[in-house]
């Protein structure tokens, strides 16, 4: 069996339900699944934007830790009732010598789609493979990259379904099409800022 790799919405969400009801740094480590240097980085992540709060070495979930946990757990459940319907499609097309059909589920991916947009509103950005950086932000598709979930850049991380907003003092998830807007917006806010100086 293929396990598939975690990516950076998983190994949260791992983390804050290890947190539900406190416990210790160790233990969010083996049932997390993380090497301990990773971990602590991810600790520290989650402490700077108060998602968990350190108690004497127990570690529990803050209120917006709560919230943004079911927020992930939604994100998974829609992930895997998605893959779900993806298979029940390829299973009931089948061809009479019971092959089945590999139907693709391709859209522009939403660095494609911000390519075209930068391009037509002469906004200067850099592209690499899976990642676009436009002025001071990352815009990540986390398919193709692995984003710099660290850096203190304001960054957009596209999942399969959804995005990931992070800045310095927040984090925010909300659909593809609004992480789209959300950079053209931003990436037109801080152009004009960049020009006015």
């Amino acid at each position: 069996m293929i396990v598939a790799k975690r990516t950076t919405a998983d190994v949260i969400r791992d983390i804050l339900s290890c947190c539900v009801n406190g416990t210790k740094k160790t233990n969010i480590m083996y049932k997390a699944n993380l090497s301990y240097d990773l971990l602590k980085k991810y600790m520290k992540l989650l402490e700077d934007y108060r998602l968990i709060y350190n108690d004497k070495g127990v570690y529990f979930l803050t209120p917006k830790g709560k919230e943004f946990l079911e927020a992930l757990n939604e994100y998974k459940e829609h992930k895997e009732k998605i893959e779900k319907i993806k298979e029940k499609i390829s299973d009931v097309i089948e061809l009479e010598d019971k092959q089945k059909v590999s139907i693709e589920f391709k859209t522009d991916s939403p660095i494609d789609i911000l390519e075209n947009v930068f391009n037509t509103l002469k906004i200067p950005f850099i592209r690499e493979k899976g990642k676009i950086e436009v002025n001071d932000i990352e815009i990540y598709d986390e398919n193709i990259s692995r984003p710099k979930l660290f850096a203190g850049k304001k960054s957009l991380i596209f999942g399969e379904n959804l995005c990931i907003y992070k800045t310095p003092e927040e984090v925010k998830i909300m659909s593809k099409e609004d992480g789209i807007k959300q950079a053209i917006i931003l990436s037109i806010k801080n152009g004009e800022k960049i020009e006015q100086k």
